[in-house]
């Protein structure tokens, strides 16, 4: 009896951690956050015209990619860009923010993104071994308020959601440096 209860405990807590850490949505029995939130069809147009928009800025395109997907039942959307060192991308910004939240405020503040009622941004960084090695995500309405000095970076810093794959960070960062 005590056995039985103890094994139910364990599959319990071991269904819970498998919802917790997305492994149910990549086997595939269970929907993951993007599959519930947004919508099949991308918005081609509206990523081609922020691509074009970075590149008449001068900022080298090579590896990457952007998607843009608009969320279920709602008239608002997501720019998600990938930034692939694999396939060539490297930070060659000059601005005055760091290399990610550059690219953050140029997914947010560009004339397609407001024309096509960007809500959020994500950036999806992939290190030369196709690693993800960060994905972070933000509210466009804190980035431009970031922009225009209305919020400090700590209130910016609140809005992002983040994921690190810290050791594969770690080894990017190298390159970087080096």
């Amino acid at each position: 009896m005590v056995g039985g209860g103890l094994v139910v405990l364990l599959l319990l807590l071991g269904w819970i951690g498998a919802r917790e850490t997305g492994l149910l949505a990549r086997v595939g029995l269970e929907e993951s956050v993007a599959e519930r939130v947004l919508s099949d069809e991308p918005d081609r147009a509206t990523a081609r015209a922020i691509m074009n928009e970075i590149k008449d800025e001068g900022i080298d395109t090579e590896g990457l990619y952007i998607y843009v997907l608009p969320f279920k039942d709602s008239s608002q959307q997501l720019a998600y860009a990938v930034l692939d060192a694999g396939a060539g991308f490297t930070f060659s910004h000059s601005g005055e923010y760091d290399a990610l939240t550059y690219m953050l405020l140029r997914l947010a503040d560009s004339e397609a993104a407001r024309a096509a009622n960007i809500a959020r941004v994500a950036i999806d960084y992939r290190s030369e071994a196709g690693d993800q090695v960060v994905v972070i995500t933000a509210p466009v309405d804190k980035l431009r308020a970031f922009a225009r000095g209305e919020i400090g970076e700590e209130e910016l810093n609140e809005a992002l959601d983040a994921d690190f794959d810290m050791a594969n960070a770690y080894h990017s960062t190298l390159r970087w440096i080096q």
